[in-house]
């Protein structure tokens, strides 16, 4: 019975990483631009002029970068999995 519910917990924590990984590495990869638009509205308010960000977050750099955290979260989902699944065997 312990030994259940602890292998149960063990594999709930990466697969909720997982899911969470997933969502942004589908947002990034897929949306970039949707992604910089709504950080950029989000960010527009009275203290924007003290964002250092906020000009970076124009910038095509920017959405590359999401491309770039989207692939490596992705990459990071595949580790996962591909570690639960030798772990189950």
């Amino acid at each position: 019975m312990v030994t259940e519910l602890t292998t149960d917990r063990q594999i709930a924590i990466p697969l909720a990483a997982c899911l969470a990984l997933l969502i942004f590495a589908v947002l990034f990869l897929r949306w970039p631009e949707a992604v910089q638009q709504y950080a950029l509205r989000t960010s527009d308010n009275r203290f924007s002029k003290f964002n250092p960000f906020l000009n970076w977050m124009k910038t095509r750099q920017y959405v590359w970068m999401l491309r770039t955290l989207g692939t490596l979260a992705l990459s990071a989902v595949v580790v996962i999995v591909v570690a639960l699944i030798r772990a189950a065997k």
